[in-house]
């Protein structure tokens, strides 16, 4: 202090709100960037293995008559090599593109709705462009490869000779004798196929859950962000308006200010409350976090503007002599809880220590709620009441906006602060996280449509001679079609249940970690989430099959059976 002066300092993220917003959008996506990329490129690796392998599998014949004509075994795998790299250059390309230039600038687009920033550009990251096409040619190259460089340990006269089906074999529900004698022939047969074939079964559960958690996740965190409006503005905030007056100006404009207050149109109620703005950080956050420390004049009215309750029984708090209130998202970054103190700092740098006596329900804003006789063991001196929080019949922003005017037109007034500016907030980010979810969403559909179609296609490449075998006996063609979506429609119920386990657990994930320090989500899972996941992904499976059914009533089943010896 010099000459009566008192210097604070200040980050910018305290003073720049648009500073501070914008660096939080940025850790926002930083967030999914390092979650659902890995997940898709799981799925896409786990996709391309099997269709490679697939390929090296395939080619048996073509092999075999390479070797019988004198090629060597590097000769005849050049194919392979030639292909995978091919699909590796053009497909890591597209992807570049589409990574560097157009999901990015959507994606920014998004985000940055609400600010002013030009000249926005993208530059390729050449490090990770590089890691993806080495796992590329990885996952293209070398299953065909190693199927292939097996097959050519083979003499060419068994290479020219189609691969034996694998042996079936007993499961372990034949002998549980009282569920496997109640079963009938076709889904006998239909069990004992899926273990037969364990990798691709496996495969395909493995690309379902992966879409279906990524579809519920997609839904969820809309509908988790949307949620908070109506819980916070319904069911815990109540006010609309909070008045600031100068208790340093004279008696008689601060008396014009609490009758302006009193008769303003459309009013609900009112009530007189001590607001301050003070800060608080532990030793692990770089920036100070905003806080609102509100003591009521009446506790009794006070409940009609704020319902401080506990956030899993939802039992109301009352305020108590011995601690002061704090809300729930404010306590989880600050590391407290009941019984705990905490240091806040009030807008000069002076540091107060107080006791966490419980902890509220809130999902947008830091607030401190205390009792005057706290206050004054805290401060050291008596409360001085500085606002009117008021609650208005009319709660349209319009209105909102007309009668904070109508305050801030008084000598006495400092500010005004609307409860709807953290709702404000909240819409940001949703409005925000739109076109994300909507990225999000389209791209898990697409990743279930093609597992579903890569491995049912493969599927039935595979058994040609086997479903041949089964329509030359006299199986109508509806039944052939469901001897082979029997086992995918089983395989995708089993992908659909562990992706409700993954998305939940994805979702509580990404909430937890996605919204700003100022939020909190509602972690709950909407039914219909589920419900619209799990049609969308039996809807792409029926489409699949459609598919599939005029490929198998389309099979030249004397050609398929026909001995190529």
């Amino acid at each position: 202090m010099a000459n009566g002066l008192t210097y604070t300092i200040k980050s910018r993220n305290d003073y720049n709100s648009g500073y501070n917003q914008f660096g939080e959008d940025a850790k926002r996506i930083d967030i999914l960037s390092n979650t659902f990329p890995l997940i898709f490129f799981a799925v896409a690796i786990l996709v391309v293995l099997i269709t490679m392998s697939r390929m090296g599998e395939e080619k048996r014949l073509e092999l075999g008559t390479l070797r019988a004509l004198g090629y060597t075994k590097f000769d005849a795998m050049k194919v392979f090599l030639l292909y995978g790299i091919t699909s590796s250059i053009i497909g890591t390309s597209i992807g570049a593109w589409l990574g560097t230039t157009f999901l990015p600038k959507r994606i920014f687009e998004a985000y940055a709705a609400n600010f002013v920033i030009p000249n926005f550009q993208t530059s390729p990251s050449w490090s990770w462009i590089g890691i993806s096409f080495v796992i590329t040619i990885a996952c293209t190259v070398l299953p065909a490869v190693y199927i292939a460089g097996i097959s050519l340990k083979e003499v060419p006269a068994t290479l020219m000779l189609p691969k034996p089906p694998k042996k079936g074999s007993k499961i372990i529900l034949e002998n549980i004798p009282f569920i496997w004698k109640k079963l009938s022939f076709n889904y006998k047969v239909t069990l004992r196929n899926l273990f037969r074939y364990k990798f691709k079964s496996l495969m395909t559960i493995v690309g379902v859950l992966g879409c279906t958690a990524l579809l519920i996740t997609g839904f969820g965190i809309k509908d988790s962000l949307s949620g908070i409006v109506s819980t916070q503005y319904k069911d815990i905030v109540h006010y609309d308006i909070i008045g600031m007056y100068n208790t340093s100006d004279n008696s008689n404009n601060i008396k014009k200010y609490k009758n302006k207050a009193k008769s303003i149109n459309g009013l609900e109620g009112k009530t007189t409350i001590h607001y301050e703005n003070v800060t608080s950080r532990n030793t692990t956050m770089i920036n100070n976090q905003q806080i609102s420390m509100i003591v009521p004049k009446s506790e009794n009215t006070f409940s009609k503007y704020v319902t401080l309750k506990k956030p899993n029984t939802h039992k109301k708090i009352v305020l108590s002599n011995n601690g002061s209130v704090i809300t729930q998202k404010l306590a989880k970054i600050m590391n407290v809880s009941v019984g705990d103190k905490m240091t806040i700092k009030d807008s000069v740098g002076n540091k107060y220590r107080i006791k966490v006596s419980a902890i509220t329900e809130m999902y947008a804003g830091h607030d401190i709620y205390m009792n005057s006789n706290y206050y004054s063991k805290v401060f050291g001196k008596s409360v001085v009441y500085n606002s009117i929080m008021i609650r208005l019949k009319n709660r349209s922003a319009s209105n909102i906006d007309a009668v904070s005017r109508q305050l801030t037109k008084q000598h006495a007034s400092t500010t005004v602060i609307q409860s709807d500016d953290a709702k404000q907030t909240i819409n940001n980010i949703l409005n925000g996280l739109n076109n994300l979810v909507l990225i999000i969403i389209i791209a898990a559909s697409l990743l279930a449509f093609v597992v579903l179609f890569t491995l049912t296609n493969i599927n039935v490449s595979e058994r040609i001679r086997e479903l041949s075998t089964i329509k030359v006996l006299g199986f109508y063609p509806m039944e052939v079609v469901m001897y082979i979506y029997r086992e995918t429609f089983i395989l995708t119920l089993i992908g659909i249940i562990l992706g409700y386990i993954g998305g939940t657990q994805l979702h509580n994930y990404i909430m937890q970690t996605l919204p700003p320090e100022t939020a909190m989500a509602d972690m709950t899972l909407f039914w219909s989430n589920f419900a619209l996941s799990v049609s969308m992904t039996i809807a792409f499976s029926i489409i699949v099959m459609m598919f599939m059914a005029r490929k198998i009533r389309n099979v030249d089943m004397l050609g398929a059976l026909k001995s190529v010896d």
